[in-house]
């Protein structure tokens, strides 16, 4: 993989997918191939790129994702886990959860057919989150979010849980340990049988095709895409953005600019907030990290048609789910004993599979001790954009017609479907006037009509007092 911003082409280089194949079209003859004015231009083609794309463009803004990779979902989304799950530490997050998921159960109306290989497929299962001391506080606040909205769950004690899912042992280890420790492994008594949630989770099995069925339906309403191509700048007109610079030295023209970056967005933003401009306030701020995730062959008792479940498992430190095959996909929740891969540039990323996806399998192992351990690691390793607390930021910034959409890796792919909307309702109150960091947009989220706080995913707020789980989970 090489990190973004490292490859240029001309806007001739400019590709529509139309059909299994990509196809490119010129934008010669549309304005200018160099001029060409759009109302925005989304940097990162990725599934929330082209999901901002799909609104806007549904509204008739004139949009145009520019992204280093070759295909629209092939970077940092390629590697999601693409879990669809409820449980959030802030009620503004499960909110906006339940509605994406929502949106899933509806993904072929989403897309309006606009895309000829049909819609990705969403499959429900179970949630599964072991009752532990570690696991405590974020059940705690998971569970006064699903009281308040009025989604159902249940509690489980041991035998029923392994009566349902017999692959599963409630023997506790916590707390997590390192694979070398001389008490990995150790028994330190019984989990306390489990939170379950049998409705509104499950996963997609293909992320990029998720981010292909996006970009096929924002194409449909005229969303154009630029792909193998680097932006270098961002340009600056009378104090806001007014689109950016490419490597070979051209221009594209815009009156908003969206971060939708990834892993680059922290480079993005320095270059944004480059020369003549205000300088950057973010409190939070974000940056690209390791993730490792292990595709080993599930236990011999699973059954990936009818018990297979998404299990998030505080006790050995790992989050895992079925996967096409009969196999496991296993992540961390980055533990307190684990060292968090940061990377001070993508540039520094290196595509190799290692110790963490190791310790997830063996972790995973100490609560499935039938799972197979492959003599050859079976995975994927790639970059996530975390923010500081692990919570995105949707929202605008001191440089005026400069929106972010960042720090999104790990835990915001099940969103995908509705982040277009907030940030098309964030973008437009933004430019008719609205003053978001001293009146925080209200959004009502258009399925199960809930009022969402855009403010929770502001730059500005504070790290110190908002309460997460510090990990993927949010």
């Amino acid at each position: 993989m090489k990190a973004a911003g490292a490859v240029s082409a001309s806007l001739c280089s400019l590709r529509r997918v139309a059909s299994t194949k990509q196809r490119s079209q010129s934008l010669r003859g549309l304005s200018g191939a160099h001029t060409a004015p759009y109302d925005v231009v989304i940097v990162g083609a990725g599934v929330l790129g082209c999901s901002i794309a799909h609104d806007l463009a549904k509204r008739g803004w004139r949009t145009l994702n520019i992204d280093q990779g070759g295909a629209a979902g092939h970077g940092s989304t390629s590697a999601s886990c693409a879990v669809i799950r409820t449980m959030y530490s802030h009620i503004d997050s499960t909110k906006m959860a339940y509605e994406g998921y929502r949106l899933w159960t509806q993904w072929s109306d989403h897309i309006a057919g606009h895309d000829e290989d049909g819609p990705v497929e969403f499959r429900e299962v179970p949630y599964v989150l072991p009752r532990v001391p570690d696991s405590a506080e974020f059940q705690a606040n998971c569970q006064a979010n699903h009281d308040e909205l009025r989604f159902p769950y249940t509690f489980v004690d041991n035998q029923t849980l392994k009566e349902r899912f017999p692959y599963m042992d409630t023997t506790s280890y916590g707390p997590p340990q390192p694979l070398g420790s001389d008490t990995f492994g150790e028994p330190t008594g019984e989990i306390n049988g489990a939170f379950v949630i049998d409705t509104a989770t499950g996963f997609v099995s293909d992320p990029v095709m998720a981010a292909h069925n996006l970009q096929h339906a924002a194409q449909g309403h005229g969303g154009r895409f630029l792909f193998h191509t680097s932006v270098t700048g961002v340009l600056k007109t009378q104090g806001r953005a007014s689109g950016v610079q490419l490597a070979d030295g051209s221009e594209v023209h815009a009156r908003v600019v969206i971060n939708a970056a990834g892993p680059w967005s922290s480079a993005l933003n320095k270059i944004a907030f480059n020369g003549d401009c205000p300088a950057d306030d973010s409190v939070v701020r974000t940056q690209p990290m390791v993730a490792q995730v292990a595709y080993p062959p599930g236990p011999p008792e699973l059954d990936y048609n009818s018990n297979g479940c998404i299990v998030t498992d505080f006790d050995v430190g790992v989050y895992f789910r079925p996967a096409n095959g009969n196999r496991l996909c296993i992540g961390s929740i980055e533990p307190k004993c684990d060292t968090i891969d940061i990377l001070n540039s993508t540039y520094d990323f290196v595509d190799e599979l290692s110790d963490p996806a190791q310790r997830q399998m063996y972790r995973a192992g100490l609560r499935m001790p039938t799972l197979p351990i492959p003599n050859s690691l079976q995975g994927v390793s790639h970059m996530y954009d975390k923010s500081d607390d692990f919570t995105p930021i949707y929202d605008k910034t001191a440089l005026r017609g400069y929106y972010t959409a960042i720090g999104t890796s790990g835990n915001q792919f099940k969103n995908c479907g509705i982040v277009g909307h907030i940030m098309a309702e964030l973008v437009v109150a933004c430019e008719n006037g609205h003053d978001h960091d001293q009146d925080p947009l209200q959004v009502l989220l258009p399925i199960t009509q809930q009022t969402m706080n855009l403010g929770t995913f502001s730059r500005l707020r504070c790290k110190d007092t908002n309460v997460t789980s510090h990990s993927v989970l949010g």
